[in-house]
């Protein structure tokens, strides 16, 4: 019944395409019956059922082997980057002799097997289903990898690639590939690897003399660590280990590596940076954008830059960013500074109002350590309540501030660096020009921003009530007054101090809110005098910031030796992103620095996973219907479909690019590839012209539509003969008809190819500019077609038209006469 409101809400020309694809149940049920990855014989035939009691995934060999055979002869160009992994073919057919259970891959149970896929185009070149019993994973490994070996020739291994993961890089694979001068770069997490992990490895492995350790400590920096490796006696390879930062906050994250060939040495300390998305609607309240290719706006936004830059230097664009939690490091930020200051009795006066709470613990390692403390973060302070949720509140809040009639413009900064004093900075919430309270005439004050959110079970105190109730929620505040006191708290006072003075700016803007909105806004005037005597009071702990510009850093004695241990882990990436910073500017906004290592190993791993994801993009829900031989021969085809479009864009590209395309990256191939039609689209167009092939071959016989035999032309001969080709369509016809000239090409068994003609750029009127296919008249209909023969030179659809049997495509290279194209319309 829904097959029936669906065909009568079809538009008639997808009628007739679905139409070809309709078989009957009877039909459907004998191609299904003889549909079978392994021979006929292993099949019983009297009941119909899979014989489950032996190990038939063997009998799979032959078929694994040819059935991607002419897939590794077109990959086999000069240079092949290819990844060995597993796949799960997930099936809950009851004939599967061995489940696997993983619930990461597609699929919560099944059968796995062992493949072999180029990285780049993701084409899969060879594959060996996993025995139930004599299954041994080296040796498949060692066969897989022959079968492309193979077909690439006697060229040798050197411009071969190979990447895995931790479940294949073993010794034995490495010496496999190292006998076979292949280079390789893959994942190890096996006990060969002369790296160890401290919290992991015993304690008797870390005597031996060619391992290494590698502290995971949670605080520690990124590093990178080096060594030589060696299978057997003379087989010799590199090793890495690569430490990033903690996840968790137990241990560090400690990745390792083998590598041979693949990456020049010098590199293998190089940091990558992974950039992080920033929002379009952020954009617009946003200074210092120019890396991002986004020039100032407007003269409030210019005047905002030029307040800023009057006394700082940005170092990031945005906050919460991996370089913003770079660059803070080893300076003086407003929650550190507020604790070094008040260790300075002369700041007693403007920090604190009761005599009760003044204190003096004027020493070196307190100053140290409190400035540790907002350097390097514990995972506790990460994940504390107060933080998460006044990280979340901000956002609504400087949306909220942005529409009271007193704020003219607020803007969102990064990271921001004191001019004269690099070892200070801020990371104000905002810079905002205002309207003084109660005056909304005047022309308006610069002040940076600092917003507090209260947790939900925290309320105003009386003071603040009746302050609130008394002046507005909007209140003009002086350091030193009875509002300073009683509205701003105690630990927010040097902050808003330390914005103030690292900005040079007289006002600071103090929001206090909770998570349903705000409290009260306070307008902070800060005397120059009181700003002096702050910088005066921080400025005598500047060593315990400073000390890491020297050409040999040396951490203070000041600091534990645990924590001079961590600050010096973390002054490498530092130093880096520090220079390049104040060198070239700001850098895009970062989400994460990895090594050049992962780079390049993630580069290179994701060919199985990325056919993988295209082959479930043709898979239905109907597979537990069939028996499991009949799943992988399904399994199969639909991999050989994905293999055909991934090449075919391949070949568009190299089409499109033909003098950029050997320079091309593999990021550039891919994100072309990209842009050259879908599966989707591919597969249907596919399957139309494999039933307009099986349509030719059942038909009647008939003068115009048999093929004659022709023999084959090499290049050079169909070269020879399309160079006689009529320039003008007037005469096309009758050339390609002519048995001595056009016919022999057209007709010849060749490899005729549609391509695109390619894409142009198109501007609607009222719209943005678009780019559309190149259209040119058709060949065979003389309509405007956007594909062409790769062989033949002329433009040809691909797809049916009208009332058409076959395409233009199929039927110019098919039929002996070519009729007139007014004749081909219907």
């Amino acid at each position: 019944w829904s097959f029936t409101v669906a065909i009568s809400h079809l538009r008639a020309d997808l009628l007739q395409s679905l139409q070809k694809l309709i078989l009957t149940e009877d039909r459907y049920n004998e191609i299904l019956g003889s549909f079978s990855a392994q021979q006929s014989s292993m099949v019983d035939s009297s009941s119909e059922v899979w014989d489950g009691e032996h190990d038939h995934v063997k009998e799979f060999r032959k078929f694994e082997t040819e059935v991607l055979a002419m897939s590794r002869q077109i990959m086999a160009f000069n240079d092949l980057a290819l990844t060995i992994d597993d796949e799960l073919i997930g099936s809950r057919a009851g004939d599967v002799q061995s489940k696997t259970i993983a619930h990461r891959k597609a699929g919560k149970e099944g059968l796995k097997n062992d493949a072999i896929a180029e990285s780049t185009s993701r084409v899969l070149l060879a594959v060996k289903h996993r025995e139930r019993i004599d299954y041994s994973q080296d040796v498949v490994v060692e066969s897989i990898l022959s079968e492309v070996c193979e077909a690439y020739g006697n060229r040798g291994g050197s411009n071969i690639v190979v990447c895995a993961d931790r479940g294949y890089s073993k010794p034995r694979l490495w010496g496999l590939l190292l006998d076979r001068r292949i280079r390789f770069h893959m994942i190890a997490d096996c006990a060969a690897h002369p790296f160890k992990v401290k919290s992991k490895a015993k304690h008797s492995a870390l005597n031996a003399s060619d391992v290494f350790e590698v502290d995971d400590n949670p605080r520690l920096g990124p590093a990178v660590f080096r060594a030589e490796g060696t299978v057997g006696t003379d087989k010799h390879f590199h090793a890495a280990a690569f430490r990033d930062y903690s996840k968790d906050g137990k241990t560090a994250v400690v990745i390792r590596f083998v590598e041979s060939g693949v990456m020049d040495h010098d590199l293998w300390s190089t940091i990558s940076m992974t950039p992080r998305r920033v929002a379009p609607k952020l954009l617009k309240h946003l200074l210092f954008k120019s890396q991002l290719f986004v020039s100032a706006q407007n003269s409030l936004e210019k005047e905002g830059e030029d307040i800023v830059t009057n006394a700082t230097r940005p170092l990031t664009i945005l906050q919460r960013t991996a370089d913003w939690a770079v660059l803070r490091q080893f300076r003086i930020t407003g929650t550190g500074g507020h604790n070094i200051a008040k260790l300075d009795p002369t700041t007693h006066s403007f920090l604190f109002e009761n005599a009760n709470e003044r204190f003096v613990e004027n020493h070196e390692q307190s100053a140290a350590r409190h400035l540790f403390r907002s350097w390097v973060f514990s995972k506790q302070q990460r994940t504390s309540k107060a933080m998460r949720t006044g990280h979340v509140n901000e956002g609504p809040v400087t949306r909220a501030l942005r529409l009271q009639k007193w704020c003219i413009q607020l803007f969102e900064v990064g990271l921001l660096m004191a001019t004269e004093h690099p070892w200070l900075a801020v990371s104000p919430d905002g810079i905002a020009k205002v309207h003084p309270p109660g005056n909304l005439e005047h022309d308006g004050v610069w002040a940076s921003v600092e917003i507090k959110t209260r947790v939900a079970n925290q309320h105003l105190s009386a003071a603040e009530e009746k302050i609130v109730r008394s002046q507005s929620k909007y209140i003009m505040v002086s350091v030193n007054d009875d509002f300073w006191w009683a509205l701003v708290k105690t630990e927010h006072r040097g902050q808003v101090i330390h914005q103030a003075m690292v900005l040079q700016l007289d006002y600071v803007l103090y929001c206090v809110a909770k998570p349903s909105g705000l409290l009260y806004v306070c307008l902070v005037h800060v005397p120059s005098d009181v700003r002096r005597s702050y910088f005066d009071a921080i400025e005598k702990w500047k060593h315990l910031a400073t000390w890491v510009e020297s050409p040999e850093p040396e951490v203070p004695g000041a600091f534990d030796e645990d924590q001079r241990k961590v600050l010096m882990s973390l002054v490498p990436i530092w130093t880096v992103v520090n220079e390049r910073v104040l060198e070239r500017g700001p850098l895009a906004p970062v989400h994460r620095f990895r090594s050049a290592m992962q780079v390049v190993y993630n580069t290179l791993k994701s060919g199985i996973d990325g056919n993988t994801q295209y082959v479930a993009q043709l898979t239905n829900s109907s597979r537990n219907r069939l028996a499991f031989h009949q799943l992988v021969a399904l399994r199969a085809i639909k991999q050989l479909v994905v293999n055909s479009f991934v090449i075919f864009r391949c070949i568009t590209v190299a089409q499109q690019q033909a003098e950029d395309f050997q320079g091309m990256t593999h990021a550039q191939i891919r994100k072309a590839c990209s842009k050259v039609g879908t599966l989707a689209d591919f597969t249907h167009s596919l399957v139309l012209a494999l039933f307009d092939r099986a349509s030719l071959l059942v038909s009647t016989p008939q003068e115009d539509a048999q093929v004659p035999h022709m023999d084959t032309l090499s290049r050079e001969q169909i070269d020879s003969i399309l160079a006689q080709k009529p320039k003008h369509r007037k005469g096309m016809v009758a050339f390609f008809n002519n048995p001595e000239k056009g016919a022999r090409v057209r007709l010849n068994p060749v490899n005729h190819m549609p391509l695109p003609l390619g894409s142009r750029q198109w501007t609607p009127r009222g719209e943005a500019t678009k780019r559309v296919p190149v259209q040119k008249v058709c060949a065979y209909c003389g309509a405007m077609a956007a594909f062409s023969c790769s062989t033949c030179t002329v433009p040809l659809h691909v797809s049916l038209r009208g009332n058409q049997r076959v395409s233009c495509f199929v039927s110019w290279h098919q039929r002996k006469v070519i009729p007139p194209p007014e004749s081909n319309t219907s």
